[in-house]
């Protein structure tokens, strides 16, 4: 089965993924994080397979605020299947499509603030620069 037991030491990830390192560098946000998974999941473990630590921390998020379980969201999101946030919880919660994906983009809207604050960056707009002022 799927368990992720926590523990008081960093668990040894052979070849972490870019999520889990990124996880590893951020105690701040793996806290919050540990705190939104359900009890004994552990989030540097749980943080494996994700594609980017976004769509990780979009998943913790979508399952805690959907009551959605999260180690069948993420199976769906990393497994075979490889679905999207939206798809998945468009599986495993019945929902329409249009709902799914508001339920996701807001998700992926928290998960940006939460990378940011943990970063203690505040997330900026990415502007073009041309040469002239």
């Amino acid at each position: 089965g799927d368990t992720f037991p926590t523990g008081g030491t960093v668990p040894i990830i052979p070849n972490p993924s870019k999520a889990q390192q990124k996880l590893l560098a951020n105690p701040k946000l793996q806290a919050k994080m540990a705190a939104r998974l359900p009890e004994g999941i552990n989030p540097l473990r749980a943080a494996g397979g994700f594609k980017n630590l976004g769509q990780f921390v979009a998943a913790v998020n979508a399952s805690n605020n959907q009551g959605i379980d999260f180690l069948a969201l993420r199976r769906l999101m990393i497994g075979p299947e490889g679905l999207s946030l939206g798809q998945a919880m468009q599986q495993m919660k019945g929902m329409d499509t249009r709902t799914a994906r508001a339920a996701a983009n807001d998700a992926t809207v928290m998960a940006n603030l939460d990378v940011a604050a943990a970063a203690d960056t505040v997330p900026t707009q990415k502007t073009k620069r041309n040469g002239r002022n």
